[in-house]
C-alpha cells in the first residue's frame, strides 16, 4: 500500500492531531522509559504485564549522577522492610514483636531491576512474586478478581498504605491527629519501620521521588525530602505508639456493625461485682462474629493501643482480633 504524500495526512494517519495538546513530561527519561514500556506491553501478553516502580534520587549528598553506596544500600533496606510490615498489618500481623510469616514477606520482597534508562540516580524495582501468583495462588479463577473486587497484589496494597500515610500529614494539627490515627491502625510495627526510613533518609541527605506504576496503567506517587522525612520521624518518635494484648472473657450484651462497628462485653470483675467493656471489631472476621447472639458467653482477644498526643496527652483504644462462643458442658 502506498503511503501518503502529504505530511498532514501521514500524522493524523499516524495519531496526530494539530487541535490536540500533547504535553511532555519534565524529564524527557520519563518519557523515554514510557516509549520502552509502551513497546513491552504491546509486544507481551497483558496478563504478564507486572507492577514496577523508578525511585529518583536526588538531594545535597547526590552529585551529578552519583550517591553514596552506602546511604543508598540504607535506603533499599528501610524501604524493604517498610513494605514488610504494611504488607504484615494488613494480613493482620500489628505487633512490634515476633517474626513476619514467609507467606507474607514473600509477596512484598523488591527486587532491583536492571534499568536501560539513563538520568541522574534511579533505581527501577518491582515485586519479586509474579502478579498472578499472589493474585490466583491456587490457579486460574473463575472470575477476575481485580476487576470485579478491585484485589490488588500485597506488594501494590503496601505501595498504597505507605503513600496514604506519607500523604496525610502536613503542619496542621488535625492532619498530624489522622496520621497518628493512621500509624495506631497499622500498628507498632509498621511505626518502627517508617521511622527508620525516614531516619535514613534525613542522616544520607536524600530525597526521593518514587512513581508506582500498576500494569492497568494506575499510577502512585510519593515524594520525600530529606527534611520533610525528618520532620514525620519526629511525629512518629513522639507518638510512642505500644500495643499490648488483652483478653477478655463474659457475657455479649451488643454487637454494633456500623462505621463504627464495636462489641460490648458484661465481665466478671472478680470481686462478684460486673463492668462493662466496649471495643471496636477491627480485625475480628465477620464469619467468627455471625451466629453469635445476645447472652452468649464468649471470649475476645484484643489489644489495647497506647498512643501519645501533643502534650504528652495519652489515649487507648481496644480493637478486637479474635472472638469465639464459650462452650457449655452440657453442649
Amino acid at each position: 500500500m502506498d503511503l501518503p504524500t502529504d505530511v498532514r495526512a501521514l500524522l493524523t494517519s499516524s495519531g496526530f492531531f494539530e487541535d490536540a495538546d500533547y504535553n511532555l513530561p519534565d524529564d524527557l527519561n520519563e518519557l523515554s522509559s514510557s516509549s520502552v514500556r509502551g513497546f513491552i506491553n504491546q509486544t507481551f501478553l497483558k496478563h504478564n504485564a507486572e507492577s514496577s516502580a523508578f525511585v529518583h534520587v536526588t538531594g545535597p549528598s547526590v552529585v551529578g549522577h552519583s550517591a553514596p553506596l552506602r546511604g543508598i544500600g540504607e535506603f533499599m533496606m528501610t524501604l524493604q522492610s517498610a513494605f514488610d510490615s504494611i504488607g504484615a498489618s494488613l494480613e493482620g500481623f500489628k505487633a512490634l514483636s515476633g517474626q513476619i510469616p514467609v507467606s507474607v514477606t514473600n509477596k512484598t520482597e523488591l527486587a532491583l531491576v536492571a534499568s536501560p534508562f539513563p538520568g541522574s540516580v534511579i533505581l527501577e524495582i518491582a515485586p519479586s512474586m509474579p502478579r498472578l501468583e499472589d493474585l490466583y495462588p491456587k490457579g486460574e479463577a473463575l472470575f477476575d478478581v481485580e476487576k470485579e473486587i478491585g484485589a490488588k497484589p500485597l506488594a501494590d496494597s503496601a505501595f498504597v498504605e505507605l503513600s496514604k500515610l506519607l500523604g496525610s500529614l502536613s503542619d496542621e494539627q488535625v492532619e498530624q491527629d489522622k496520621f497518628v490515627e493512621h500509624l495506631e491502625d497499622l500498628g507498632p510495627r509498621v511505626a518502627s519501620s517508617v521511622q527508620n526510613f525516614c531516619d535514613v533518609l534525613d542522616r544520607n541527605e536524600i530525597d526521593v521521588d518514587f512513581r508506582w506504576e500498576e500494569p492497568s496503567g494506575e499510577r502512585g506517587e510519593i515524594r520525600v525530602s530529606h527534611s520533610f522525612a525528618k520532620f514525620v520521624s519526629s511525629m512518629i518518635k513522639e507518638a510512642d505508639i505500644h500495643i499490648e494484648p488483652v483478653h477478655i472473657e463474659g457475657i455479649l450484651v451488643t454487637v454494633t456493625t456500623s462505621e463504627k462497628d464495636r462489641l460490648r462485653i458484661r465481665e466478671d470483675s472478680g470481686e462478684g461485682g460486673l463492668k462493662e467493656t466496649t471495643l471496636l471489631i477491627g480485625d475480628i472476621p465477620f464469619e467468627q462474629i455471625r451466629g453469635l447472639q445476645t447472652g452468649d458467653r464468649v471470649e475476645v482477644d484484643a489489644e489495647r493501643q497506647i498512643t501519645m498526643r501533643a502534650g504528652h496527652r495519652s489515649r487507648e483504644k481496644l480493637v478486637g482480633v479474635r472472638i469465639q462462643k464459650v462452650r457449655r458442658m452440657t453442649e
